[in-house]
C-alpha cells in the first residue's frame, strides 16, 4: 500500500462527512483491492474509521457532551450494505413518509426493500432488515419516485383527504411532479393514477 491510496482513501471519507459508512467498493474504481484493505486496516487502526461489520465501516461522529462515538448511522449503514452487495434499495412504510415530513413517527424497525433475496443484519444491538422486492418497485429511478410510490402505499383510501394529498403536493415542485410521473409509468394502475392526479 502507498500512502497515496491512504490520502486518497481518507480524502474521499472526510468529503462525506462524519456519520459515513463506507465499504471497500465505494473505491475499486480508482485503487485495487489490497490497497484498500490494507488502507482500511491501518486508517481504523489508527482510529480515524470504525468497524460496523464485516466489510462495512463508518467514519465515526464524537459526541462531546458524551464524551465519547455514537452509534452508527443506521441509515448510512443499510446504504453501504447494499452497495457492497450490489443491490438496489429504498425505504418503505413508515420511513418513506418520515422521509417525505408526512409523518412524525420514527420506524421501531429498520426495514428496506432491495433487489436481493430478504436477509437480516446484526449491527450491535440492532438489526437492519432488507426484504425482497419485486422488480416492479425498481422500475423508478428517481428517489423522490421511489419515496413517494412507498407512501402511497401506507396511505390506503381511507387516510388520503384533502388535506393528506394537499401535504403530498407540496412534498415536490411543478417540475418534479412532471419528473415523477414520467419516472412512475411502470407502477400499479392504482398508484400511478394517484400520482397523475397529484401532479396536476
Amino acid at each position: 500500500m502507498t500512502d497515496s491510496a491512504k490520502q486518497k482513501i481518507l480524502k474521499t471519507i472526510e468529503a462525506h462527512g462524519y456519520g459515513w459508512s463506507f465499504c471497500a467498493r465505494d473505491f475499486m474504481s480508482e485503487l485495487k483491492r489490497n490497497d484498500i484493505d490494507t488502507a482500511l486496516f491501518h486508517l481504523m487502526r489508527e482510529g480515524k474509521i470504525r468497524k460496523v461489520m464485516r466489510g462495512i465501516y463508518d467514519y465515526p461522529m464524537f459526541s462531546k457532551m458524551l464524551n465519547r462515538q455514537v452509534a452508527p448511522d443506521l441509515e448510512q449503514v443499510a446504504a453501504a450494505i447494499a452497495r457492497n452487495l450490489q443491490y438496489e434499495m429504498q425505504p418503505t412504510g413508515n420511513s418513506a413518509l418520515n422521509r417525505l415530513n408526512l409523518s412524525t413517527q420514527l420506524p421501531a424497525q429498520y426495514t428496506y426493500l432491495w433487489s436481493g433475496r430478504s436477509r437480516d443484519f446484526k449491527v450491535g444491538t440492532q438489526t437492519i432488515r432488507f426484504r425482497s422486492a419485486a422488480k416492479r418497485d425498481f422500475l423508478p429511478k428517481l428517489l423522490q419516485s421511489r419515496l413517494l410510490v412507498q407512501s402511497l402505499r401506507m396511505l390506503d383510501s381511507t387516510r388520503m383527504d384533502d388535506s393528506v394529498k394537499a401535504a403530498l403536493k407540496k412534498c415536490f415542485n411543478q417540475k418534479q411532479w412532471l419528473q415523477i410521473r414520467a419516472d412512475t409509468v411502470g407502477v400499479s394502475d392504482r398508484i400511478y393514477r394517484q400520482i397523475c392526479e397529484l401532479a396536476k
